[in-house]
């Protein structure tokens, strides 16, 4: 009888315990970016230093940023791209681009923030600009 109430008391432990686990689950997580600059309205010439500027905040800890430019109609050239692993909820990115050979092409920046490492549920931003 005693074997059978501590066995009775370990899986009612375990289902408290387990439930607890589950409602922290049911958090929704959210994340928001805001890309500062470029805007979608900017226009940048040969030589000119693009400012990447943005803000990534989220409900949970998210685990860095990515982004990369490419032109409008081929997004598999890409031109420049960087990335950094780090880790908070609210991450404020301050990067820049020296456009030293693009002229005359409509940009695309896909901005990337890193929500986890399995990449499942990073979420993307794009500015369309154009390069005079």
């Amino acid at each position: 009888m005693k074997n059978a109430i501590i066995v009775f008391n370990l899986i009612l432990f375990t289902l408290l315990f387990s439930s607890c686990d589950k409602d922290e689950n049911l958090v929704e997580r959210t994340m928001d970016i805001t890309i500062i600059s470029p805007t979608s309205d900017m226009e940048l010439s040969l030589d000119e230093t693009l400012s990447i500027r943005a803000t990534i905040s989220a409900n949970f800890e998210l685990h860095g940023y990515s982004w990369k430019i490419y032109p409008f109609n081929n997004q598999n050239n890409v031109i420049a791209e960087n990335n950094k692993h780090t880790h908070g909820e609210l991450i404020s990115v301050d990067d820049e681009w020296e456009n030293t050979s693009i002229e005359g092409k409509e940009l695309i920046l896909e901005f990337t923030a890193v929500a986890d490492h399995s990449g499942e549920n990073n979420k993307k931003e794009f500015v369309q600009f154009v390069v005079k």
